[in-house]
């Protein structure tokens, strides 16, 4: 299956995260739980639909599915399956291969703190590389997304299998925008997103996550 093949890809993103990570340590909330690693985990959207949005863009999809593994306490691989996505014009996308209107989005995370909440709040920062085409009467425009997002863990310290990350923004601008490292110092996490033959510009994500884990589980910040 396309799927299959294209999860593949995500080792590319991991690759680039891990090299990031590498070049600083992290203060890393551990996920918290019985199981060994690594083991998968199932997610949806929660309630909002999901879109992209640039200073001048929006593309918007119904329904969002996920799937994932999480490879030890602190990081993983993710890919998910947007389905119902067109343009703020009415163009139906789609990446290339992929049904009408679904965008496979693939790529790697990380738990981090976020840098403006409370000292236990815990967000995951994910790196993805995506492409998708939005057409309309045979003309195609690409669109390409890439770099950093951070989500928050909705009530990370409840044991619990099914949490809430919820990436959020409006307009270009994310809702969450940086993290701290192990020195307590702020890191800015940038999504960017190029439209056709435009630059590559500031983007943010307006995601809910459901994801649900094989066991209760929790994030601790030691």
């Amino acid at each position: 299956m396309k799927h299959f093949r294209l999860l593949g890809l995500a080792m590319l993103a991991a690759f680039a995260l891990d090299a990031t990570l590498a070049s600083s340590t992290f203060a890393l909330p551990e996920l918290l739980g019985s199981k060994a690693f690594p083991q998968t985990f199932e997610g949806k959207n929660d309630a909002a639909a999901p879109k992209l949005e640039t200073a001048k863009d929006i593309f918007g999809c119904k329904a969002m599915t996920a799937e994932g593994i999480q490879e030890t306490d602190t990081l993983g691989k993710f890919h998910r399956s947007f389905t119902g996505c067109t343009s703020s014009s009415g163009e139906k996308c789609m990446s290339p291969g992929d049904k009408s209107e679904e965008i496979l989005t693939l790529g790697s995370f990380h738990y981090v703190l976020d840098e403006k909440s409370e000292a236990n709040d815990v967000a995951v920062l994910t790196e993805e590389v995506t492409i998708f085409e939005c057409e309309l009467v045979g003309i195609k425009e690409k669109v390409e997304i890439k770099g950093t997002l951070l989500c928050l863990v909705l009530v990370p310290l409840e044991s619990k299998a099914t949490h809430l990350f919820h990436c959020t923004g409006s307009k270009g601008v994310s809702g969450d925008k940086e993290y701290l490292n192990d020195e307590s110092k702020a890191v800015k996490a940038l999504l960017l997103t190029k439209v056709g033959s435009g630059a590559f510009e500031e983007s943010n994500e307006v995601v809910l996550d459901e994801i649900t884990f094989k066991e209760a589980v929790a994030f601790m910040n030691e």
